[in-house]
């Protein structure tokens, strides 16, 4: 998933707590989950795939452009 800079500076400092999902490869801003979070539940889909926006960045999952 590719985000601008202005999209992830929103997420990344705004106070839902995101995650990324690798099922939906769809950001939820309310997913509530610590930015360090692997294989929480999602909860669109059901899959334990969420991780912690940060922690998705860091990994390559979401791209800036």
């Amino acid at each position: 998933m590719t985000l601008s800079h202005e999209e992830i500076s929103n997420l990344m400092f705004g106070s839902g707590h995101p995650g990324y999902c690798e099922t939906c490869d769809e950001v939820d801003e309310h997913a509530g989950c610590e930015p360090d979070a692997q294989n929480y539940e999602c909860p669109c889909c059901g899959e334990m795939t969420l991780y912690g926006l940060e922690f998705a960045f860091m990994a390559g999952m979401v791209e800036v452009s």
